[in-house]
């Protein structure tokens, strides 16, 4: 049996520029709704049973919570994107990365009454100090570690086009050594990440190419979708992989009504995903899920975890 999984960062505008560029006092929320519901129809066309990683903060907004559970009701995996969302999650104090850690796993258990066992940290941004808490908090798993061979350009970019943002914004994908770290599941080592070792506890990578380990992922296929099929080709032998995919994905925030919600700031880096409209957006998507279901099952994280 050959497994892809599908994952979901549900990261809305709120969590991820936190007012920067804002031009009006408050957000909507409205890209919960009009994402969830285009998410749970497209994932049904390609019978996929999907992972989706929730910042517990949003979830304290009913409307916001009521999706959630739709969302498991439709047999879909909840986990952990953390509580709020801290850019900088590798760089905050091991109480405050406690706290994002049980926060977070407190609130979406209370609100499904089902276990949470998965985490993904903002930005990909995690150290090897928060693989003692999240076994201690129950977790089993953790998607976080990004092995690509361009992280250090991809963390240079990111730095520059956040350099007016503070430290902890400025952050991301993790420790400089996870570049090297396997492209495929494994159970850790017991104090680090990035290693394989014979722990109870497991990472699935972020997905990488072949050789040349670039990014295959939703993100990068809307900047370079010509790269779809050939980067598949270097991993549809591989037993289990995954495809990591945005809320914003799914929203076509080129519309009128999201106009005073995309920050205009210098300093604040935009993704493809909130200039383009979702019916250019979806042809890409669609192209990507008709490859993989050519050659895998789609089956969420917590079930994956069998076949590590």
């Amino acid at each position: 049996m050959k497994i892809c999984s599908i994952t979901v960062d549900v990261d809305c505008l709120n969590s991820n520029f936190k007012g920067f560029g804002l031009r009006k006092p408050y957000y909507s929320y409205r890209e919960f709704g009009l994402g969830i519901e285009n998410i749970l129809q497209f994932f049904d066309q390609y019978n996929v049973k999907a992972t989706f990683f929730f910042v517990a903060k949003d979830m304290e907004i009913a409307e916001n919570a009521f999706l959630l559970n739709e969302v498991a009701a439709a047999g879909h995996e909840i986990a952990s994107h953390s509580y709020s969302h801290p850019q900088g999650f590798r760089l905050l104090p091991l109480e405050d990365k406690t706290y994002e850690l049980r926060k977070s796993k407190e609130i979406l258990e209370d609100l499904t009454g089902d276990e949470v066992i998965g985490f993904r940290a903002p930005g990909w941004n995690i150290s090897d100090d928060a693989l003692p808490v999240l076994r201690s908090l129950g977790f089993k798993y953790d998607s976080s570690v990004f092995p690509t061979s361009i992280s250090i350009l991809l963390k240079a970019l990111h730095y520059y086009a956040m350099r007016r943002r503070d430290a902890l914004t400025r952050s991301t994908l993790g420790k400089l050594y996870y570049l090297g770290s396997p492209s495929t599941p494994y159970r850790t080592e017991k104090q680090k990440l990035g290693k394989k070792g014979s722990s109870d506890f497991v990472e699935f990578p972020v997905q990488v190419t072949g050789l040349f380990r670039l990014p295959f992922f939703a993100t990068f296929h809307l900047s370079y979708p010509s790269c779809v099929e050939s980067g598949y080709k270097t991993i549809k032998n591989r037993n289990i992989i995954n495809y990591q995919m945005h809320l914003s994905d799914f929203v076509d925030y080129t519309v009128e009504e999201f106009s005073q919600e995309i920050p205009q700031q210098a300093g604040s880096y935009l993704p493809l995903s909130l200039k383009l409209t979702l019916d250019e957006k979806k042809r890409i998507w669609n192209r990507v899920f008709r490859i993989i279901a050519e050659d895998y099952d789609y089956l969420p994280l917590k079930e994956t975890l069998a076949y590590v």
